[in-house]
């Protein structure tokens, strides 16, 4: 899919919904980013995401929890993430969920 982009007040954000995973290093610079994503995604694309800093949840509904969003904040804490690191929910919907509300 295309990407669209939103100005506010700031800046220009730019989105792009439904990117294969392959463009990631374009689209995201792994020395700035950091990776939520589930434990099958991890598996299945595991070449794609050396060299990130990455963050995995089991499968499945189960882990849109308050317990692991508070996991994960932690872990981004360790990692040192700051305002100005990207952070990219690689996944379907749990995982884009679980990423927005932390972002």
């Amino acid at each position: 899919a295309a990407p669209f982009a939103h100005t506010f007040p700031s800046g220009t954000v730019e989105y792009h919904l439904a990117a294969s995973v392959k463009k990631l290093r374009e689209l995201a610079p792994p020395e700035s980013s950091i990776i939520v994503t589930d434990d099958t995604v991890a598996r299945l694309h595991s070449a794609h995401l050396k060299g990130y800093k990455t963050l995995t949840v089991p499968a499945g509904e189960d882990s849109k929890s308050a317990e692991t969003v508070q996991r994960l904040a932690g872990d981004l804490t360790g990692l040192e993430a700051h305002r100005k690191t990207m952070l990219l929910g690689v996944g379907g919907g749990v995982v884009t969920d679980l990423t927005g509300f932390l972002a």
